[in-house]
């Protein structure tokens, strides 16, 4: 989740693990809780970006991690502010413990996996029902701490306006575990109608939102993926979801799978991705984790992918790819972009290309037949 998020959620555990006792140093304390596992990034300058991408989210997002570091929190704590609170070392470690884990589930709800289980597996778990910024967690979360500090740390509504913002986003997450679940379920029921075969489904939320989600439907056989949307407010007499095939284009790796670089984006991607030969001709190639979805939310057809990789031969012709340099994707963050995602969100599925095209086809096939 993003920092601003991971922040708010710290103070709001450190306000409800020991605000009655150290008053606003509970709810700043816990705010550092709440960044400690993402200093993990201040490492990058001493790794490669293939190291990186394994790095982030590794043992300072693992429970190991909460445990071992919650009491050296506690105790670095408890020196600093002992004389100016009646918290207890147990006070601090808990709000350290709580700060921790708190982020590391909030990642797993997220799409970019979390190694919760480090050092005993490196397993990017991620459960996927909250994009990476989403202001309808964020905002009752940052207001409830804000509300709460207003107020002296024995004054009862300090801890109503703390409880009020951390039950709204907790009911927020149980419905986006609920929508991700009915998503999943409705994908796969429409594959089933229109006959898509496929092996594996990845399906998260679209940018914000937890109405409206995407889905990436893997058919190992024919080495492609089915890319498709569903919002809740779609209106069934619309249609059937528009999936579009994309080539995985997995040719361009085989024989390669153990170069480094190539297994750390398949262990990365979880296999949800396409590959292109780079246009400038050096014999590199493009991978694509479509996880992240595109620069145009997929409602058009010239979108960019958000998370590109460039793999480079360390000899030409080896199919030896040891490293990778991430790419960063041009957004067009536009108006029309922005109102053409709300409307999308809304159920109108005119705006999106690729099903309007569908759409014109099946018109096209009614009214052959009827003729």
């Amino acid at each position: 989740m993003d920092s601003l998020t991971q922040i708010a959620l710290g103070a709001a555990v450190g306000e409800a693990v020991a605000g009655r006792r150290a008053g606003n140093r509970a709810v700043l304390w816990g705010a550092v809780a709440g960044t400690i596992p993402d200093l993990d990034i201040l490492f990058n300058p001493l790794l490669d970006q293939v190291e990186q991408l394994y790095m982030h989210r590794g043992l300072s997002h693992s429970f190991f991690f909460a445990v071992l570091a919650a009491p050296i929190f506690g105790w670095i704590a408890r020196r600093l502010n002992r004389r100016r609170s009646e918290a207890s070392f147990r006070d601090w470690t808990l709000v350290g413990f709580f700060g921790f884990t708190t982020h590391i589930i909030l990642d797993y709800l997220t799409i970019y996996g979390t190694q919760l289980f480090r050092p005993f597996s490196d397993y990017p778990a991620a459960f996927g029902s909250l994009f990476i910024i989403d202001p309808l967690y964020t905002v009752p979360l940052a207001l409830g701490v804000l509300g709460a500090m207003i107020f002296s740390r024995s004054d009862e509504r300090r801890r109503i306006w703390n409880r009020v913002g951390l039950g709204l986003s907790c009911l927020y997450i149980a419905f986006s575990i609920g929508a991700r679940f009915s998503a999943v379920d409705t994908f796969k029921k429409e594959l089933l109608i229109q006959q898509i075969k496929y092996d594996r489904l990845f399906v998260a939320p679209m940018p914000l939102n937890t109405l409206l989600w995407m889905v990436l439907a893997e058919d190992v056989e024919n080495d492609r993926l089915w890319v498709g949307q569903f919002s809740f407010l779609d209106d069934p007499a619309d249609g059937l979801i528009a999936f579009r095939a994309l080539p995985k284009n997995s040719q361009y790796i085989h024989g390669s799978e153990d170069s480094r670089a190539v297994h750390r984006l398949l262990w990365f991607s979880r296999g949800f991705y396409t590959i292109q030969e780079s246009p400038s001709g050096d014999g590199s190639l493009i991978f694509n984790d479509l996880r992240f979805g595109r620069s145009d939310g997929w409602l058009t057809d010239d979108g960019e992918y958000i998370f590109v990789f460039e793999l480079k031969e360390s000899t030409p012709g080896s199919g030896d790819f040891e490293n990778f340099e991430r790419r960063q994707p041009r957004f067009d963050v536009s108006e029309d972009r922005f109102a053409k995602l709300w409307r999308r969100i809304q159920g109108d599925r005119s705006v999106e290309t690729h099903a309007a095209a569908v759409a014109a086809r099946d018109r096209e096939q009614i009214d052959s037949v009827a003729e």
